[in-house]
């Protein structure tokens, strides 16, 4: 992996994990939809949260 790479993989998983607490972090949903109807654009809010949390992994794994 280049420097590049690094550099910004390591500035993404930092600044998330210092904008985001931990507990409001996409990896705590648990799935149960009480959001969702609260949205006012219909967003499927569990499944992009469950899509942000697999992505956050595959940064902190380096498998992306």
């Amino acid at each position: 992996m280049d420097e590049k790479k690094k550099f910004t993989r390591r500035a993404f998983l930092v600044g998330y994990d210092r904008s985001v607490p931990r507990l409001r972090q996409a990896s705590h949903c648990i799935g149960c939809n009480q959001c969702t109807p609260h949205c006012p654009q219909s967003i499927d809010i569990p499944s992009e949260l469950h899509r942000i949390d697999d992505y956050v992994e595959k940064m902190k794994q380096n498998t992306l």
